[in-house]
């Protein structure tokens, strides 16, 4: 009996130090997007994001920005160029998300080779992606959102007139997808702080339409469309800053 008194109390202590720990330890913490300019009132400011430097893809060759769609034996490589990348948003104050606007121009599939091959057009259709308030280790998920009735469409070209359409692929809006990592840029723009985003999302389902199917089915439902990117997001004329830890 006396030792199993000796139980009990050890362990309402133990439960006792646990409550006691996770008091002092939050569970988790308000990291924000703070935009706009020092003081009371926060002036509305307006976001621009561009492609900067390059990303490094699985296979060790160096590109800017692409996705990958397609059959695991038709895998179709999508690059578009820095220039032809960019963003568009506007925040006021401590924002819990961001909402900007893709635009995807300068886009071509590449060859076994590394090489420029099929023409690509991107159409975002007024798609915007939701970048969600970054966890406490500022990385945070997406959501794709998108006008009633509109989706996110990439269509591939045999020819730059984009007469000769060879397939195209359709992607819904969607939530919660891949994961962005944030961090703070000091020096950016002007001297203003950007904030740096490398993008990657995957296993985003989407509809494949046409022949890019090696197996000749004209349409088909997958789930391994993927995109990366690195991105410098500046809120021009003010800071744009990750806040809180």
């Amino acid at each position: 009996m006396i030792r199993n008194a000796i139980k009990t109390v050890g362990l309402l202590v133990i439960v006792a130090t646990a409550l006691m720990a996770a008091a002092a330890c939050p569970a988790s913490a308000e990291v924000t997007f703070t935009a706009g300019s020092t003081g009371i009132v926060k002036e509305e400011t307006t976001l621009t994001g561009v492609q900067y430097g390059g990303t490094t893809d699985p296979k060790g060759e160096t590109t800017t920005n692409y996705f990958e769609v397609g059959l695991p034996t038709n895998r179709q490589r999508i690059h578009c160029a820095n220039e032809g990348v960019s963003y568009a948003g506007t925040a006021t104050g401590d924002d819990a998300s961001l909402t900007v606007a893709p635009e995807y121009n300068d886009c071509r599939t590449l060859n076994a080779n590394h090489e420029k091959a099929l023409y690509v057009n991107v159409a975002e259709n007024e798609c915007d992606y939701v970048l969600r308030q970054p966890s406490r280790i500022y990385t945070g998920k997406v959501d794709l959102k998108c006008p009633e009735e509109q989706t996110l469409d990439i269509h591939l070209y045999l020819d730059e007139a984009e007469m000769i359409e060879i397939c195209a692929f359709t992607v819904e809006p969607l939530e919660k997808i891949g994961h962005v990592t944030y961090s703070n840029q000091s020096e950016g723009d002007e001297g203003n702080a950007d904030v740096a985003l490398k993008v990657t999302l995957e296993g985003i389902p989407y509809i494949m339409h046409g022949f890019c199917d090696s197996e000749n089915e004209p349409t088909r439902t997958r789930e391994d469309l993927e995109f990366f990117s690195d991105i410098t997001l500046t809120g021009n004329g003010h800071d744009l800053i990750i806040s809180g830890e």
